[in-house]
This record gives structure tokens, sequence and C-alpha cells, in this order.
């Protein structure tokens, strides 16, 4: 059997081909068909987000604009339900600043 290691640029690589396909897909949909994919089972939902604002940057595009579907995407996640009104809204903002961290 053949080790496979869980890397988020697996996840960027994915969500970026999508994106370039179709610039106005929802990223809630994205992140659902990225969810759903057991190869990315072992990451958490805030990277499999995390992953499309960066491949987002990548492209060039804009996330700021993008606020409100990040917010519906983070909604279908059970780590963003467990946790405080005001780390929800601190997930959101970093996912929608206009540049992420490396």
């Amino acid at each position: 059997m053949r080790t496979q290691f869980q890397d988020i640029d697996w996840v960027i690589v994915a969500a970026q081909k999508d994106l370039s396909k179709n610039k106005n897909r929802r990223i809630s949909a994205l992140f659902r068909d990225l969810r759903k994919n057991k190869r990315y089972s072992l990451l958490g939902d805030y990277f499999i987000l995390w992953s499309i604002a960066k491949a987002m940057d990548n492209l060039g595009m804009d996330r700021e604009k993008r606020q409100d579907q990040f917010s519906r995407a983070a909604r279908q996640s059970l780590e963003y339900k467990l946790i405080t009104r005001k780390e929800k809204s601190e997930w959101v903002a970093r996912l929608t600043k206009p540049r992420l961290a490396q």
C-alpha cells in the first residue's frame, strides 16, 4: 500500500482548476465538492476554505466582494457551528482580507 500525505497544495490546485473553468462558481458549492473528496478528508473545513481563498488570490479574483459567499460556505461547516460568534466573524474576515498570509 502506498502512503499518501495530506497536503493543502492539492486542494489549492483543485480549487484553482475549478475556478479557472468557471469564475462565477459559488464558493459554497466548491466547498461542498472539495469536502466530499476523500483525499481531503483529514483537512479541516477552515483549511479547505483557506485553500479556496488562496486559489482565488492566485487567479487574481477579488475575495472581498464575495464575503457573503464565504459566509454561506462556512455555515455548512460543523467546525464553524461550534465556535463563538466573534470567532465566526474572524473566520470570514481572515478569508476575505485583500491578501492571505503564506
